[in-house]
Parts: C-alpha cells; sequence; structure tokens
C-alpha cells in the first residue's frame, strides 16, 4: 500500500458514522467468533475418536477376558468329570454358557478384522 491509498482509507474511515463502524466491528467479530467455534469443532474431534475406539477395544478386552474365564472352569470341571464321574460335574460344564446369552453382544465387539 503506498501513502496515497492509506490516505484515502483514512479518509473513507473518517467519513463512516459511527453506528457502521460499530456495525462492522460487531460483525467482524461475529465472523471470528464462528471461526474459533468451528476450529475448536474440528480439534475436539479427533481426540473424542480416539476415546471412542480406546473404548471399543477395552469393551473387546473385557469380553475375551469373560471367555478366558469361561474356558478355564470348563478346564476344571471337565477335569473333575474325568477325575471323579460325578455327574454334577458334567451339569456343571454344561451350564457355563458365554455364547448363549452373550453370543450377539460378542459378535457385535469382537470382530477381529475391524
Amino acid at each position: 500500500m503506498n501513502s496515497k491509498e492509506v490516505g484515502s482509507f483514512k479518509s473513507f474511515w473518517r467519513n463512516v458514522p459511527i453506528s457502521k463502524k460499530f456495525y462492522s466491528i460487531f460483525l467482524m467479530m461475529f465472523c471470528f467468533m464462528i471461526v474459533s467455534i468451528f476450529i475448536a469443532m474440528f480439534f475436539l474431534n479427533t481426540p473424542l475418536q480416539t476415546f471412542q475406539s480406546a473404548k471399543e477395544k477395552n469393551e473387546r478386552a473385557v469380553y475375551i477376558t469373560e471367555i478366558g474365564s469361561l474356558i478355564r472352569s470348563k478346564d476344571i470341571n471337565i477335569a473333575d468329570y474325568i477325575t471323579f464321574l460325578k455327574e454334577e460335574d458334567l451339569k456343571l460344564y454344561r451350564s457355563h454358557s458365554f455364547f448363549k446369552s452373550n453370543g450377539r453382544k460378542f459378535e457385535d465387539h469382537c470382530n477381529l478384522y475391524s
């Protein structure tokens, strides 16, 4: 900008009524506020997605731990049945069923290819 352009802007700004000056500054601040809101939403969206994926991984880990516990308890029931031949151990083995009550939920949360 040369001095002639700066002078013309000053003379233009001096001739603008005060209400229009306030309006223009308010409009400019409003635009900055809207832009800052969108920038904040953009930067807050990334941690939210990270939090959601961590939550899903934690739920998957809980289900896998429950399956491991179920397998260990069934293994104990099998060993007890083979050793003592009690009908009670066989009934306990058959009663432990993770997949009957949680099978659909397990399939939803433990997709190994996601």
